[in-house]
């Protein structure tokens, strides 16, 4: 099954005008998934270039995809490295979902804010999340991989 999700390039400042970009990915959208994407890159150029299923949208928004599990919101802040950018993870929740009746929108279209921070510290959580969880094994360090 895929888990799609949008990925919007935006400025965090105002008056900073870089360029504004907005790309969907058709699988691996799920914030673990998405952290593989957005460590490849050190700006919205090698984002594209780094990631082959990254198509650009048109307009660009993430509405313009509305079959999307999750949105990433990444703002550009004027004379920080990739990484200190700073990033907003929102979830879909439809009916039945657990988290449907705090999530903000109506019907089908309800979005809850999953995480707000640095690009850094979204690296962080969702690798160091992956590898606590995967498929029920534990990550060991030493031996660099999951058993």
């Amino acid at each position: 099954m895929s888990t799609r999700a949008t990925y919007l390039f935006k400025p965090a400042e105002e008056g900073y005008k870089p360029t504004i970009a907005t790309f969907y990915i058709h699988h691996d959208g799920y914030p673990s998934g998405a952290v593989k994407y957005i460590e490849k890159a050190t700006s919205i150029e090698e984002f594209f270039r780094k990631n082959e299923a990254a198509e650009i949208v048109y307009p660009s928004r993430h509405e313009t995809h509305s079959d999307t599990e999750y949105r990433y919101t990444i703002g550009t802040v004027r004379n920080t490295k990739w990484t200190g950018n700073l990033i907003t993870v929102s979830k879909r929740y439809r009916p039945g979902d657990e988290g449907y009746s705090r999530a903000v929108g109506y019907g089908d279209n309800k979005w809850d804010t999953i995480f707000a921070g640095t690009v850094a510290a979204f690296i962080e959580k969702y690798t160091k999340e992956t590898k606590e969880t995967t498929v029920g094994l534990k990550w060991v360090e030493e031996a660099g991989a999951y058993q």
